[in-house]
């Protein structure tokens, strides 16, 4: 004969769960040292101030947002709360594992989430300290990845030391694609349509070494480079959507960044 468990929470009584979240913290920007705001001197000798173009929502010219490498000056926090719950409903179902499972108030009856009873606690300080725990776990994952150990980088370089950086990366992604697809375009540079000028470019582009990309010899050369060679392996499927899809995203961004100069120097 088989004992029925008994559920530990009856329908009405108040328990506690532990959630996490997350949100985005700023980072003290390195160049206006939190007050968002520059003092600028116009050629007159006048000073005024304008919105720190670094870190400020208006401006924020050297963001991800506008095709360049550098990002945003903010941290991903992994947050911890304790959220108060009405037992709604019981369950118990000797067939499963766990054989006592719960339905709440807040989050639907009958149609909603279900809650086991390991995840349901009696106070809000067993809610919250397990909570806490499971925040921490999770920043300890989120700090290592590189992403955020990227923005953390940035945020500790002053805007002209940061745009090296960028460029320097900018770079680096340049010459590592051209060398992941070398043997591709090795293919079509066999091709006896392929104009000797373009010919002679990508030769250059493939004998260079990564050192050689450090110093701003230009992303903006490989890029239409690439897209010529893609142009005329069109239907042949030699390189994966997704290359197609990054090269035609950054010559966008890198238009858009063009247009925006003009635009400014009007």
């Amino acid at each position: 004969m088989t004992t029925l468990p008994q559920p530990k929470y009856y329908i009405g009584a108040r328990v506690w769960t532990a959630e996490i979240g997350g949100k985005r913290v700023a980072l003290d920007c390195p160049d206006c040292k939190g007050t968002r705001v520059w003092t600028a001197t116009s050629a007159t000798g006048e000073q005024f101030q304008i919105d720190c173009p670094r870190c400020t929502s208006t401006t924020r010219l050297f963001s991800g947002h506008n095709g360049q490498s550098m990002p945003d000056l903010y941290r991903r926090v992994v947050t911890a709360s304790a959220i108060s719950l009405t037992i709604g409903s019981v369950r118990i179902d000797t067939a499963r594992t766990p054989q006592v499972e719960y339905m709440c108030v807040e989050t639907g009856v009958g149609s909603g989430r279900i809650y086991h009873e390991a995840n349901l606690f009696a106070t809000e300080e067993e809610a919250q300290t397990v909570a806490v725990a499971m925040a921490a776990e999770g920043q300890a994952e989120l700090d290592r990845s590189p992403n955020q150990m990227l923005a953390a980088d940035f945020a500790g370089r002053t805007l002209q030391a940061a745009l090296k950086r960028a460029s320097q990366q900018d770079n680096w992604h340049a010459w590592d694609t051209a060398r992941h697809y070398q043997h591709a375009i090795e293919r079509l540079m066999e091709r006896d349509d392929l104009s000797s000028e373009l010919k002679e470019d990508l030769e250059e582009l493939l004998s260079l070494d990564n050192r050689s990309w450090v110093t701003p010899h230009p992303i903006e050369k490989l890029l239409p480079l690439i897209r010529q060679v893609l142009d005329m392996a069109e239907g042949q499927e030699i390189f994966p959507d997704a290359l197609v899809f990054g090269i035609d995203k950054a010559l966008a961004a890198m238009d858009a960044q063009e247009a925006q100069g003009h635009e400014d120097s009007r």
